[in-house]
């Protein structure tokens, strides 16, 4: 709602710092003779005076288009390892569950001397508490529960919630003949202007131990009404 900080920790595929991202333990490679450096061959079926031509990864070289024949001994030629690694990523005010924040440059490692890294995406996952429910279908939404007694089910009330930030009091009317999971919409108060707050009323239902006598009392009486 408000904004803030994270440090988000990670495992990646990096640039291997031994060889510099070549694959070779002496920096040096060849050109794979059969298919040119392109990494790919080609092969042509012909049917007739129909003629397919079929492109698959050359497996000698696995798609890379060069041989090493003194691999890395931490990458083992692949010119790439696996590292931990970790990012400070700022959250904006309103953000919405399953939202996506790039992060420029924090990704994988492309193969090669030359390759760059990749964006890293950072997902945002918006944890639920005693009261809030984040609205999971990415709506600036948000879902706040509200338990309620029988009476105020049954005859109607008027309360008084606190706002996500706790700095304002919502009024909510509960309307009379309220059912479990009955919704109150609040509009503009969602995590941003544009979203509303939804109120999901839980009705409490008393158990005789923590009923008084005198609500005991009371309900026997409604009762005896209610069977006349």
């Amino acid at each position: 709602y408000s904004g803030t900080k994270i440090n988000v920790k990670y495992t990646k595929v990096d640039k291997c710092p031994t060889c510099n991202g070549n694959g070779s333990k002496t920096g040096n490679r060849t050109t794979c003779p059969t298919c040119n450096g392109s990494g790919n061959v080609r092969k042509v079926i012909t049917n007739g005076h129909q003629h397919t031509e079929i492109i698959t990864t050359y497996p000698i070289c696995n798609g890379k288009g060069w041989l090493i024949s003194d691999p890395c001994q931490d990458c083992h030629g692949t010119g790439t390892i696996e590292i931990k690694d970790s990012v400070n990523v700022v959250v904006k005010p309103g953000t919405r569950y399953g939202e996506l924040i790039l992060v420029p440059g924090k990704g994988f490692a492309a193969p090669g001397i030359n390759g760059e890294n990749g964006d890293l995406y950072v997902q945002i996952i918006i944890n639920s508490d005693d009261k809030f429910i984040p609205d999971k279908s990415g709506s600036t939404h948000v879902i706040r529960l509200l338990n309620i007694d029988y009476t105020q089910a049954i005859l109607g009330d008027t309360l008084y919630i606190k706002s996500i930030d706790e700095t304002r009091d919502i009024k909510v009317e509960i309307p009379a003949g309220s059912e479990e999971d009955t919704q109150i919409r609040i509009e503009r108060e969602g995590l941003r202007t544009d979203g509303s707050m939804i109120v999901v009323v839980k009705i409490i239902m008393p158990t005789p131990d923590n009923m008084s006598p005198e609500e005991k009392k009371l309900l026997k009486k409604i009762q005896k009404i209610r069977k006349k």
